[in-house]
Parts: structure tokens; C-alpha cells; sequence
């Protein structure tokens, strides 16, 4: 009797964790990423892919609000800032961009690391070179 409950209760715990699993990356769909050294970016129309960039945002530098990318070729999906897993401070994290290629052809994505309030010859930009099929 012990046995067969601890078996149900078992199947349960598993049951109540499969959901889980699949909002956490376990998808058939798995998101291309790209970073600031894999510059040319290859995407079929409806695909979506993700780009991320180490920054800082203590030091008031930020990629947030600084792309720029045809709104008729891509969607940005969502844009986030992921802090450091450390208790250093000043640690940097990373900036995550994620599009979705809305029809087929070329066209470039445009980022600049810069602080809001200035523009400085120092200001980092990378280009994205994107194909859509």
C-alpha cells in the first residue's frame, strides 16, 4: 500500500513539473543567438532570434532605446537587461534582444552602446547584417 502511493505520488510531482518544463527552453523551437562576434544573422520568415551584448547599466551606459532596425523586415520582441549573478559591484551583465523576421529580404540592425543624455565619439556600434528567407 505504502508503495503504491509513494508510485501515485511520484506521478503527480512529475506531472505537475512537465508544464514547467517546457516554458523553460524545453521547446521544439529553439531561439538562435547571436552576439557582438556573430555579426551576420540568418532567419526564415516567422523565426525569431536573439541578440545579447555584455553592458553595464550602472555606469549609464545602456543598448536599450539605441537600435535602430526596418520595422517592415523585424519585431522587436522584448528587450531586457540581465544583471550579474555576483555581489561585485560594478559587475557588468548582458542586454537580450528579441526579433522576430517578419519578411523575406535584407536589412541591417543597428545598436549603440551609449548613456541617454550624451553622444561621444566613443560610443560602440555594432551592425547586424541580416538575411530573412
Amino acid at each position: 500500500m505504502k508503495k503504491t502511493i509513494s508510485a501515485l505520488c511520484l506521478c503527480v510531482a512529475l506531472a505537475m513539473l512537465l508544464p514547467a518544463c517546457g516554458q523553460q527552453g524545453f521547446s521544439s523551437k529553439e531561439v538562435k543567438q547571436y552576439n557582438e562576434t556573430s555579426t551576420s544573422i540568418q532567419a526564415a520568415v516567422g523565426e525569431q532570434f536573439e541578440i545579447s551584448l555584455a553592458g553595464n547599466e550602472t555606469t549609464g551606459y545602456s543598448w536599450n532605446k539605441n537600435e535602430v532596425y526596418d520595422k517592415a523586415y523585424l519585431e522587436l520582441l522584448s528587450s531586457k537587461y540581465i544583471a550579474p549573478q555576483t555581489d561585485r559591484i560594478g559587475a557588468g551583465g548582458t542586454h537580450q534582444f528579441l526579433f522576430k523576421a517578419l519578411k523575406a529580404g535584407s536589412t541591417t540592425i543597428k545598436m549603440t552602446y551609449k548613456r541617454s543624455w550624451e553622444s561621444t565619439a566613443s560610443d560602440k556600434t555594432i551592425t547586424f547584417n541580416v538575411t530573412i528567407k
